[in-house]
């Protein structure tokens, strides 16, 4: 069920439940390039999150576990900026608000990073100080949403769309997708914010780590790991297919995002796979960038 709030949840979409759902479709995905994340000079061992800045023709990469790879030498970089064939172009910080930042979103209109934290339950912006560079002592932060609010207690996936303008979350443990629209007021974290959900289990689907938003069909393409395939739905939850991942080498798909292929042309998938698990496998250095076609 999709279901409908003000932060108070009401059932929608009663009428198109009853009609029957077109047949779901299979794709395989093939890939055309890999970054290994693990071996830039500034390692990022377990990618968790990316997004892609138009604008600026550069990946942005989360890691969520460098405190912990690092331990005590750790350099408080846990955000990554590189071309999109894989060259690193500036490590950074994100821990003036959190050593956690499991997902990245970009907001290119007005230059704000907004970022999910799995542990404080909420989503963050990050906007450039006085240095104009994004990650450093200077920036501005604030928080924007709480997602306790709306029911969501392990947010792990994030984008951010402008029109229809929302942010969209995935809970991992939940199995739901969240929408959220903000009110007349225009601001997200409000009391009149409009949250729209659904359940991936319910879709066979059950630890959404991330979702990516697609402008071409404006449908969403959800990842998690273990699942071993691409979930790609409407806004609406319906399933359109199911994308297979078995023949790409992928271990753990944490991130998603769409950009043009790595020298230019064609729209592409970018995953970030953040490996084995390092608590299993300790000095594991396995994290990746893999670009896929379909």
């Amino acid at each position: 069920m999709f279901a409908r709030s003000v932060f108070v949840a009401s059932a929608l979409l009663a009428a198109s439940t009853l009609l029957p759902s077109p047949p779901v479709l299979a794709a395989t995905a093939k890939v055309v390039h890999i970054t290994k994340t693990s071996s830039w000079p500034t390692p990022s061992n377990d990618p968790r999150g990316i997004a892609y800045d138009r604008r600026a023709h550069r990946l942005l990469v989360s890691d969520s576990e460098a405190d912990e790879a690092a331990g005590a030498s750790w350099n408080h970089k846990n955000l990554f900026i590189s071309t999109r064939v894989g060259r690193l172009v500036a490590a950074r910080s994100l821990a003036k608000a959190t050593v956690e930042p499991e997902d990245v979103a970009w907001d290119g209109w007005t230059k704000s990073l907004y970022v999910v934290d799995d542990d404080t339950r909420r989503v963050y912006r990050f906007r450039a100080g006085a240095d104009r560079r994004l990650g450093t002592a200077d920036d501005f932060v604030s928080t924007v949403v709480r997602t306790r609010r709306f029911g969501s207690y392990q947010p792990q996936g994030l984008d951010f769309v402008r029109h229809p303008r929302m942010l969209i979350v995935t809970d991992s443990v939940g199995g739901r997708v969240y929408e959220l629209r903000p009110g007349k007021d225009g601001q997200f974290g409000s009391p009149d914010d409009v949250v729209l959900r659904f359940s991936t289990k319910a879709r066979g689907f059950r630890y959404p780590t991330d979702v990516a938003f697609d402008r071409r069909t404006h449908n969403l393409f959800i990842v998690g790991p273990m699942e071993n395939v691409i979930l790609q739905t409407t806004l609406r939850g319906r399933v359109v297919r199911r994308i297979d991942l078995s023949r790409t080498g992928i271990l753990n798909a944490s991130g998603i995002t769409f950009a043009p292929g790595p020298y230019g042309g064609q729209h592409r998938i970018y995953i970030a796979d953040c490996g084995r698990d390092d608590s299993l496998h300790p000095g594991s250095r396995d994290g990746q960038i893999v670009v896929l076609k379909v």
